[in-house]
């Protein structure tokens, strides 16, 4: 009996590293790792090692000749080791005091963010965005605006407001998204004052695939800015985001701030409906893939269509690219009949021609009528 229930606790404990390494999915829930149930029930379903030892203690029992108090103490050091390691230690402690270890907090007249004490008023203290987290960035107390905890140097804390779609320029644009924030007289992303920027005249990219570009036009000055930083080389004027962080002026081609495909003509360059990592201009293909970005040699502007699985075609070849590798022509293959099907599991392939079958830009046998 005593044998069977050592192989059955023995059992129990080969899966408490697993249960270890998935605690912290325990926390996947917005500010649950400041609740102190939540805390606590995790912290007392990783003792179960010490509960379970602490019974064999109790009744005398030895764990495979292993005398239960060395059992018990080698457990609770292991246990706690661990729950210490992983900052649950840190995270019980603080949920008990009532100061949240992710986001702002107030507990016994003191301001915290992220579980450190902040210079603030703890009376007028408040959080000035409040979603699904319960980590705000922004709060303000009677005289200062912070973000992430550190201070702002904002005159008057009162007139501190995000942009939203109620704010408009002069020519009727969106003037910002709740990203971006104001006193009044600088725009602000992330607790930055923007250079040169103020709220008239400000606009975001206005769409989910614009990526994060934002414009200020004033008579004397345009500024695009990605993230935050002024672009000097755009010229916001002709300035077009075409994906992403993919966009384009009159004269370049840019990857958030970076110049790429310095070759291709800007004027005509657009992106493929659908697969926007391929770029087309009145002369040649392009790969489009950040500082991978390229011409795709031989390929023809006119006549390319992207399939799925990193293929290409088209009127006189078939292309292949896998994630950051070159593209490399299908030899042999015929781009009138060429397809992609997907996958097949009867002929272990994905896409064919008049003649072959292919997986992964490699003929994997011919194609018969049967197939």
């Amino acid at each position: 009996m005593k044998v069977a229930l050592n192989i059955l606790v023995a059992f129990v404990l080969m899966y408490w590293p697993i249960v270890l390494m998935m605690s912290p999915m325990m926390f996947d829930a917005p500010g649950s790792q400041n609740k102190r149930d939540v805390v606590l029930t995790v912290t007392l379903v990783l003792c179960y090692p010490i509960i379970i030892f602490a019974l064999y203690w109790l009744f005398g029992l030895h764990f495979f000749g292993v005398a239960p108090d060395k059992a018990l103490l080698v457990a609770s050091v292991v246990v706690i080791s661990a729950i210490l390691f992983f900052g649950y230690g840190k995270l019980l402690m603080y949920s008990f005091r009532g100061i949240a270890t992710s986001g702002y907090s107030i507990a016994k007249g003191q301001v915290y963010f992220d579980g450190l004490a902040i210079d603030a008023d703890a009376d007028s203290f408040k959080p000035l965005v409040q979603g699904d987290s319960d980590r705000f960035v922004y709060a303000a107390d009677k005289n200062h605006v912070f973000y992430a905890g550190k201070a702002l140097k904002i005159e008057d804390p009162t007139t501190f407001r995000p942009l939203n779609n109620d704010d408009q320029t002069g020519d009727g644009y969106l003037a910002g998204s709740d990203e971006y924030w104001t006193d009044g007289t600088s725009v602000f992303l992330a607790g930055r004052a923007l250079e040169g920027a103020t709220p008239h005249g400000f606009s975001v990219a206005d769409d989910i695939f614009s990526g994060p570009f934002a414009y200020w036009h004033s008579e004397s000055a345009s500024y695009v800015y990605f993230a935050g930083e002024i672009l000097p080389s755009v010229d916001a004027n002709t300035h077009q985001v075409l994906h992403g962080h993919i966009s384009k002026d009159a004269q370049h081609i840019y990857n958030g701030a970076e110049l790429i495909l310095p070759e291709a003509d800007a004027m005509s360059f657009s992106l493929l409906e659908n697969d926007t990592t391929i770029g087309i201009d009145d002369q040649a293909v392009y790969n489009v893939l950040y500082r991978q970005s390229g011409k795709i040699e031989g390929a023809d502007p006119a006549s390319i269509v992207a399939f799925d699985r990193g293929y290409l075609k088209d009127a006189k070849r078939v292309y292949y690219r896998q994630q950051w590798d070159p593209v490399e022509v299908l030899s042999g293959a015929d781009p009138q009949t060429f397809e992609v099907t997907g996958w097949v599991e009867a002929t272990d392939s994905e896409a064919r021609d008049a003649n072959n079958l292919y997986r992964d830009g490699k003929v994997v046998g011919p194609n018969t009528p049967d197939k």
